[in-house]
């Protein structure tokens, strides 16, 4: 009889251990786990209603790729909103009534967040916005010219500093992980290599 009140409360102990464990998990990855700006958050939460895009274009795909170039030198000019909002459009625009966007996604979860950082746009200050697909809109996140510090975070690359904008792409993993598990990596990153291919297809008007 002893030794079955011993093995039952070694029973006990290890189930209390363990579910002190998970709790234990729970608490670290709820403390180090990366947080996502949400406008909410900021003193200034701007938002701006974007134009509609254009969904023609007197350039074919194969032009494009005839002419497609990387270049790191810019002119002085800004941007107009209207182009902004195109580009914006083709990395994550809403293409149907579903939902369904310019590009891909496993189970069409869209783990992707886009993020525009603003320096030189007419009528648009400098800032961090936050795109918002659905609502064909940006959300000003952070106030001032973040160039100088994408720049820097980019390993010293000045024409990330010297562009208009910068667009930045993040992602949720949890959005793939709920459906895909460990798998979920990388997919979210094969969504992520998508988007320059949708990207320079389009040329701003």
């Amino acid at each position: 009889m002893g030794r079955i009140l011993s093995r039952r409360t070694i029973g006990a102990l290890i189930v209390v251990l363990m579910i002190g464990l998970t709790f234990a998990f729970i608490l670290l990855w709820q403390a180090f786990k990366p947080k996502v700006i949400e406008p909410s958050q900021t003193a200034n939460a701007l938002e701006i209603a974007l134009p509609t895009p254009r969904y023609d274009s007197n350039v074919s795909i194969e032009e494009v790729l005839l002419k497609r170039r990387s270049i790191r030198e810019y002119t002085n000019e800004p941007l107009t909103l209207q182009q902004v909002w195109q580009l914006l459009w083709a990395v994550q625009g809403i293409t149907d009534q579903s939902g369904y966007r310019t590009v891909p996604s496993a189970g069409a979860l869209y783990s992707l967040e886009v993020y525009v950082v603003v320096g030189n746009v007419e009528n648009l200050e400098e800032g961090v916005y936050k795109y918002k697909p659905h609502e064909h809109e940006l959300v000003k996140v952070l106030d001032g010219d973040k160039r100088a510090e994408l720049a820097a975070a980019a390993l010293g690359q000045t024409w990330v500093k010297e562009g208009a904008i910068n667009i930045v792409i993040t992602a949720v993993y949890e959005r793939t992980t709920v459906k895909y598990g460990g798998r979920d990596i990388r997919y979210v990153h094969m969504e992520g290599g998508h988007v320059p291919k949708t990207y320079i297809f389009k040329q701003p008007p």
